[in-house]
């Protein structure tokens, strides 16, 4: 085996795994969003169901 062709084998495997780890990173962007969209839909409903009302403490 020459050591351009080892060069070429060793790129392939780096672009691959670089590949999978952003599809990796896109995933877990898109779930943190998804997360972030839920907790704020969650905080609204909340405060307006407390809108009105006057703590006690």
């Amino acid at each position: 085996m020459s050591l351009d062709l080892a060069f070429d084998i060793a790129l392939s495997l780096l672009s691959a795994l670089g590949g999978l780890w952003l599809r990796s990173l896109n995933e877990d962007i898109r779930r943190l969003q998804y997360e972030l969209t839920q907790v704020r839909q969650d905080y609204q409903r909340h405060d307006a169901g407390h809108q009105g009302q006057h703590s006690t403490y």
